[in-house]
């Protein structure tokens, strides 16, 4: 079993425009004579590698604790699409059907567009996560985002998709539970070779 880490470390990720750059803050250290070393973070939860409920953009919709975790865990598939596109249904048109989480290797720059998101809701999809900072695009965030996070799908953000090949593998990505938060930092990690006697 190999373990893939797909996840950007958060405080050298490069940040999303209006982003703050997250902060530790030491507030117990070793080095100054304390017992123990103790930190607090200060940051924003669409900060690298992340998840987005429903909360972000579907008022009254689920909170990150609501998310279902079957989604953010089970097989998916790696894709690679056009770089620097808006990406089209026709973009999609050969994964296979009866995938539910798919990922998204577009260079950092790729974005869709509402009639892919629609496409990708209809198809039965669950989860869509993107190596960019958003799913959506600046000129159409917030309908890509609502045509997805308004039926129930997941969305991961801002993965590291670099060094992956295409293909299937199985994914672990669950949110960090913040109640009442509508987005929360995760882990995300893919798994190849793995038998069900190890799960």
């Amino acid at each position: 079993m190999v373990i893939l880490d797909i996840s950007r470390e958060l405080q050298s990720c490069p940040l999303a425009p209006g982003c703050p750059p997250p902060r530790l803050e030491r507030v117990s250290d070793m080095g100054d004579g304390a017992e123990y070393n103790y930190t607090c973070i200060h940051a924003s939860l669409h900060t690298a590698t992340h998840c987005d409920a429903p909360l972000h953009f579907v008022q009254d919709g689920k909170d990150i604790t609501g998310a279902a975790l079957a989604h953010f865990a089970g097989p998916c598939l790696v894709i690679t699409v056009r770089p620097d596109s808006l990406l089209l249904p026709e973009d999609f048109g050969a994964v296979p059907a009866g995938v539910r989480r798919l990922l998204i290797h577009g260079g950092g720059n790729s974005h869709l567009s509402r009639e892919a998101a629609d496409a990708l809701a209809d198809r039965g999809l669950i989860t869509v996560g993107t190596d960019a900072f958003s799913v959506g695009a600046p000129s159409n965030d917030t309908e890509v985002h609502r045509a997805l996070l308004s039926r129930g799908m997941a969305v991961i953000e801002n993965l590291d998709l670099e060094h992956v090949e295409d293909g299937a593998y199985f994914l672990s990505a669950a949110p960090c539970k913040f109640g009442g938060a509508e987005a929360a930092f995760c882990r995300a990690v893919l798994f190849t070779g793995i038998h069900m006697e190890e799960v």
